[in-house]
């Protein structure tokens, strides 16, 4: 007899070698979407933490415990550091954090550095 179109030989092979791809292709997509997260989250972080460390009166302290804060709102980050550096003149801040993720450990490090200048009161004789 001639083949018939109503046959399963192949079903299994196809199911496979599909399944698993797209498995992995669903993976990928999420962990992209959590690193795409942490990324906006630790800008966030970094320029909440310049906003708070440029101030007349503001602190690196000042700096470290916003952007910390902000990082407690961001749920998928671990080993996260904050570093402010101040001049009289300028403010920088680093931010660095990991995600958490299920298996993959490449590209799971996010980092941010901003930097602008220090608010400072000028006397009437400084500005001529």
């Amino acid at each position: 007899m001639g083949r018939s179109g109503g046959g399963e030989r192949g079903d299994v092979a196809t199911t496979v070698i599909v399944f698993p791809a797209v498995l992995a292709l669903f993976y990928v997509c999420v962990h992209a979407a959590m690193v795409y997260h942490a990324d906006q989250a630790v800008n966030a972080a970094a320029q909440d933490a310049l906003y708070w460390a440029q101030l007349e009166d503001g602190t690196e302290a000042d700096g470290e415990s916003a952007a910390i804060r902000i990082l407690d709102l961001a749920a998928g980050l671990r080993n996260a550091t904050v570093v402010v550096s101040q001049t009289d003149d300028a403010v920088t801040v680093t931010v660095t954090a990991e995600v958490e993720t299920v298996a993959i450990d490449a590209f799971d490090t996010v980092s941010a550095t901003i930097s602008g200048p220090r608010e400072r009161f000028y006397h009437e004789d400084e500005r001529r």
